[in-house]
């Protein structure tokens, strides 16, 4: 009666676990394998027998199905092949085992789920044995604990080492990989002020032509109607900046002032929004191409500019991490501007990692604002 009573339990729970990864819509779900060659050990008991065993390590693997329900806490069904103990004088019984468990992320690099992260492990599960001699199972369903590893490559990839624990008298220790799909956390975005405008070019407006008035041969030729002159509609710039006051927000800049295609005054510090980067990466995804392209075309404008691309981080993950990843993207963004035609000895790019922040890190919406590009006007060649 026990031993059906957790037979039952075992069941239930993983029922209602499948049933909660299956509809976690908002989370992230994976799926995953590991092998373990020769790491498996497995040793029945065979105390009272006549039998003993001859060989407790095999190979083994296991199948997993996980959902992730937040930056520390996940779940897991699972299903565990462990092999088989050689048994003398003849003889091997197999090892198969399943259930559920919950895995504790006890450090992780990257909100990303990138890189490295460490976890713990616990469960209950059932294990189900097969033997070609006699034997006797004590207990099927069991506590299930363990501990291992990942490191995240990137679209979801991740590789695991896993060390998984079910009874007294078996443990696997598998090497794998997984594969996550669904939301992840919030992917790295830029802020910034508002990007350059395109200049409109104003078309000039012409009256129809008149039509030619045929001359009668036998009548006297009527006197022709005057021909109006074109009509032009003229769109002025007051301010002489080349910005044309239908669409200049600031019409009374001053003389030789360099303005951006709103017609306002270029600042020294321009922050890019709208430009924005696949999850730790330096990719540029999104609308990002249409920011940049406006900001080269002002660029070209002045091409006595000189200019440095900055990069900024929040405070998530390593100090180190953080700083690379920033160079990596100021230069990104550098190179497509200048694949857009600006001179690439106008332009210099600089990381500046999680270093002079803007907002409070404490806060998903400081964060937000701390990871950002800017453009910096360092000087004008005269």
């Amino acid at each position: 009666m026990v031993k059906l009573c957790y037979v039952t339990l075992v069941i239930g729970i993983s029922i209602v676990a499948a049933s909660t990864v299956l509809a976690a819509e908002d989370e992230a779900f994976y799926i995953g394998a590991g092998v373990g060659p020769g790491l498996s050990y497995v040793k029945p008991n065979t105390d009272g027998t006549i039998y003993s065993v001859e060989d407790e390590y095999s190979s083994g693997y296991t199948l997993y199905l996980g959902a992730d329900f937040s930056e520390r806490l996940s779940f897991e069904l699972y299903y565990s092949d462990l092999g088989e103990a050689k048994m003398a004088p003849v003889g091997r019984v197999d090892y198969k085992d399943f259930g559920v468990n919950a895995l504790y992320y006890l450090y992780r690099q990257a909100e990303s789920r990138e890189g490295l992260s460490a976890y713990l492990k616990a469960g209950v599960g059932r294990m189900r044995n097969s033997a070609d001699i006699p034997y006797e199972r004590s207990n099927s369903a069991h506590l299930m604990l363990g501990l291992g590893g990942e490191y995240g490559v990137g679209d979801g990839w991740a590789l695991r080492v896993n060390m998984d624990l079910y009874d007294a008298d078996a443990r696997l220790l598998t090497l794998g990989v997984l594969k996550r799909f669904g939301s992840t956390p919030p992917a790295v975005a830029q802020q910034a002020e508002p990007a350059i405008k395109p200049e409109p070019t104003p078309a000039p407006v012409f009256a129809p032509e008149p039509k030619p008035v045929s001359e009668p041969i036998s009548e006297p030729t009527p006197t022709p109607e005057p021909i109006p002159e074109p009509v032009v509609v003229i769109d002025p710039d007051s301010d002489s900046d080349g910005v044309l006051d239908s669409v200049d927000t600031c019409p009374t800049t001053a003389p030789a002032v360099k303005v951006d295609a709103s017609g306002c005054q270029l600042k020294e510090v321009i922050a890019l929004d709208g430009v924005t980067f696949a999850t730790s990466s330096s990719k540029l995804i999104g609308s990002s191409g249409e920011v940049l392209d406006k900001v080269a075309e002002t660029l070209k404008r002045y091409p006595e500019l000189r200019v440095e691309v900055a990069g900024y981080t929040d405070n998530s993950g390593s100090a180190r991490y953080n700083q690379s990843l920033s160079e990596q993207r100021a230069n990104s963004v550098r190179d497509y501007l200048i694949g857009e035609g600006v001179s690439k000895n106008a332009l210099t790019a600089k990381g500046y990692g999680e270093d002079q922040p803007i907002a409070d890190n404490s806060t998903p919406a400081g964060r937000a604002e701390n990871r950002r590009v800017e453009l910096r006007i360092l000087v004008e060649d005269e």
